[in-house]
């Protein structure tokens, strides 16, 4: 889409540059002729351009929708992770009672119920850091799904962006045959003094649009660019 727009501003380009050597000399003619045939593939490139964003979009469109669906699967895993983890800290603390008991009861069993108290007690605490540890990653999928359902929606609006600028693309293409059939045609035509009047507008309305890059402001960091249409009543063969 840049290469296009690239063409589009270099067609304009040569499109003014005809209209001065057209001013000078008959043979400015066929320049004009160039210029407007430039300016119109450089819409059609456009137009290509912007057919290919959109698929792209589309596609990402469709591995976001991939991705929230995931994410919703990965939470509902880590909420049955937590219930498992509190259901193992619950027996770890019964298991650290019941070996305390068991040392009580029996004597000679002492060094063994000691160490099993013992072991008892570290999964007793590997248990709960366990669970924090599976919360923890529980609030992180649901970050990470709310990520995906914001990406979701900024793709979706990608989507419907890239179909405004495909349908402006398009208009701007017939826009530039109707110029070129109605405008630059008829203007080969007649070809005369008016060109001079033409030419000295187009160059009062460019140093009007250089000193302007923006209508409605600019954040910080960002650059804008103006650009004036000039438009005319139909030409008219007397």
């Amino acid at each position: 889409m840049n290469a296009g727009a690239q063409q589009l501003n270099a067609g304009v380009n040569a499109l003014y540059q005809g209209l001065v050597q057209l001013n000078d000399t008959q043979a400015g003619v066929p320049a004009l002729a160039a210029g407007a045939a430039q300016l119109k593939a450089g819409t059609e490139a456009a137009v290509v351009g912007t057919k290919e964003l959109e698929e792209g979009a589309v596609t990402l469109n469709q591995g976001a929708d991939v991705l929230k669906a995931g994410t919703a699967e990965l939470k509902d895993g880590t909420g049955k992770l937590i219930e498992g983890t509190e259901k193992l800290d619950t027996g770890a603390t019964a298991l650290k009672d019941g070996a305390g008991k068991l040392d009580d009861g029996a004597k000679e069993l002492r060094d063994g119920a000691n160490e099993l108290g013992d072991g008892a007690e570290e999964l007793d605490d590997g248990a709960g850091k366990l669970q924090d540890g599976t919360v923890e990653l529980d609030d992180g999928v649901q970050e990470l799904k709310d990520g995906a359902e914001e990406l979701d929606d900024g793709v979706a609006e990608l989507v419907d962006g890239t179909i405004e600028l495909d349908d402006g693309a398009l208009k701007l293409k017939d826009g530039m045959i109707e110029f070129d059939e109605e405008g630059i045609s008829k203007l080969t035509d007649l070809f005369g003094d008016k060109v001079q009047k033409v030419i000295d507008r187009m160059d009062a309305l460019k140093n009007i649009g250089s000193g302007y890059n923006t209508f409605s402001g600019l954040q910080e960091g960002m650059k804008g660019n103006v650009r004036f249409i000039y438009k005319t009543d139909g030409v008219k063969v007397e």
